[in-house]
């Protein structure tokens, strides 16, 4: 009996894992369902679809080899007007987008990697960034995008309030690198950043032992705010000194910073405010 036992319980268990997968089969025929009327819009993520309903070994699959040939003809499509619909989806955000597929440049700042074989997407920076998997559409891009410009460029900025916290993060530099108010010596612009962060924070951050209240101020946030004040031209300080950059050969000791009024950006990697009288 045990024998016959041990036949039943084996039947049982195919019975299960039959029933296990037709139900995430039928889970994913009702995601795919949902998705079809994107098609048009978003194929890559249906694509996705398609290709788990092939791994769960759908009986389906001549209907699955008739969508997937009309999917793969509009993601082709798709991509060879990539930048335009690009362009024009982020076109409310006054972003200009340059490049080709498979990799696109946001303001010059924001880079966009895809990898149309994996139908994986990398939107952002080398300090932060939103991956996509499974979903390389232009309106799955852009949105990631549209997130990330909005970090970067849409924050409240004041230049002059700016200018005064980098003049004094930078003598706060000075004397971190005990360099004590040598006013016109380098300072490391990760070193400057640092003392930014700190000071941009309100009195509850420093109160709080968990340091969840501090609000983040990344280096790439750092390096567009310096680029929207060399554009509004706002560089002198009240006590006479103006900004300078100093850029460096290694980019990992750098921050690309972009003059946005004229489009060109370099890695800096040194910062120091010099006396127009001195200089003279």
């Amino acid at each position: 009996m045990d024998e016959w036992m041990a036949l039943v319980e084996q039947a049982i268990r195919r019975c299960q894992e039959a029933e296990l997968q037709a139900r995430e089969e039928r889970k994913t025929w009702e995601t795919l369902k949902k998705r079809l009327p994107e098609a048009e819009e978003r194929p890559f993520v249906v694509m996705t679809l398609v290709d788990q309903l092939r791994k769960l070994n759908s009986p389906s699959v001549q209907e699955l080899e008739r969508l997937e040939t009309v999917l793969r003809q509009k993601a082709e499509e798709q991509i060879l007007h990539y930048v335009t619909l690009l362009r024009e989806a982020l076109q409310a955000d006054g972003c200009i987008v340059e490049g080709r597929f498979p990799e696109y440049w946001i303001n010059k700042v924001i880079k966009v990697d895809i990898d149309k074989r994996r139908r994986r997407a990398r939107i952002g920076t080398r300090f932060h960034a939103i991956t996509l998997q499974g979903d390389i559409s232009v309106a799955a891009v852009a949105e990631a995008a549209h997130k990330e410009v909005q970090r970067l460029f849409q924050r409240p900025f004041d230049a002059c309030e700016f200018l005064q916290t980098l003049w004094d993060a930078y003598l706060l530099a000075l004397t971190h690198e005990k360099k004590t108010q040598r006013i016109g010596e380098y300072a490391s612009i990760f070193t400057v950043h640092k003392f930014v962060f700190l000071l941009k924070q309100n009195d509850a951050a420093f109160t709080d032992a968990s340091g969840k209240k501090f609000a983040p101020y990344l280096p790439d946030e750092f390096a567009v705010d310096i680029g929207k004040l060399l554009a509004e031209g706002v560089t002198q300080t009240q006590q006479g000194y103006r900004l300078h950059l100093v850029p460096v050969r290694n980019p990992k000791e750098a921050l690309f910073i972009v003059n946005f009024k004229t489009a060109v950006g370099e890695n800096y990697g040194l910062l120091t405010f010099r006396s127009d009288q001195k200089e003279g």
